[in-house]
């Protein structure tokens, strides 16, 4: 590969804040450029290899029998098998495909396929900064091959890194990502769990009981147009309305409304 291609993408930090939004992992990597532990010493990080800092591992082929643990392949966890053949903190870098290079992290026993790498720090190197290191380095952009793009053990060593080797600095870093991560984590499951109270709750209300055939109109107290109104309640706007769309109606033909955007109206605007 040409040096251009081997140079590495951590450099994207000192850019954090000229970048439009991005995937969650790959912008609290960024963001990393606003901590203290980042400025404070990255004068001091080091020039090496990525392989002086990582030891990769080859997967095997998925065992036949299923089991309780997971199986990792190019794109995440393809299914669960009844062996493991990684165990602890492991790095699971896909090898294979579209999505070669993407970039997991695992602290529990695993089997990694033969579509998949496993990478496990060298020397005191902490597994959760290198985790977050790889996903910066975009690995995707770096595979061989265009028809078929691959990411090997051979390429992956040779990538030429600039990186602290102190272990507090690693530790600080990793842990202010890993608190980010976990609470965009608990945010989204959060979502998950609302939207299903709110759907089991639509569905009580017009699909469990007993329903008889009618007009949507018999059902609406009054309607008025031309005011969109605001998100949130805000000065004069804080009379509540349901705006009624055109994509709508399919989802109140099942009971299940949960798209009609609440909206926020000035009350004079109801009496017109």
């Amino acid at each position: 590969m040409s040096d251009e291609l081997n140079k590495p993408k951590f450099d994207k930090l000192n850019k954090a804040k000229d970048t439009e939004p991005v995937e969650v992992s790959e912008r609290n990597a960024l963001n990393l450029s606003n901590s203290d532990a980042l400025n404070s010493s990255k004068r001091d990080w080091k020039e090496c290899k990525l392989g002086d800092v990582i030891e990769f591992g080859n997967g095997k082929a998925r065992p036949e029998k299923e089991g309780s643990f997971p199986v990792y392949g190019g794109n995440g966890v393809l299914g669960y098998a009844n062996e493991f053949n990684y165990d602890g903190e492991t790095i699971i870098i896909g090898r294979v495909g579209a999505y070669c290079g993407a970039t997991y992290y695992e602290n529990r026993p695993i089997w990694v396929s033969d579509n998949a790498l496993a990478a496990k720090p060298r020397d005191k190197n902490i597994t959760k900064f290198l985790y977050y290191f790889l996903k910066n380095l975009d690995l995707n952009q770096l595979a061989e091959g265009s028809s078929h793009p691959l990411v090997t053990q051979t390429l992956l060593n040779s990538i030429e890194i600039k990186i602290t080797d102190n272990i507090p600095e690693q530790k600080s870093i990793a842990g202010v990502l890993s608190s980010l991560d976990d609470k965009i984590d608990l945010l989204h499951r959060q979502n998950k769990t609302l939207e299903a109270m709110a759907e089991t709750l639509f569905r009580q209300w017009f699909l469990d009981k007993k329903t008889t055939v009618g007009k949507l109109g018999s059902l609406i107290s009054e309607t008025f147009g031309g005011e969109w109104g605001k998100e949130n309640p805000m000065g004069d706007f804080n009379y509540p309305v349901y705006c009624l769309r055109g994509t709508d109606i399919a989802d109140l033909q099942l009971g299940l409304a949960k798209r009609t955007p609440l909206r926020y109206i000035k009350e004079k605007n109801t009496k017109k």
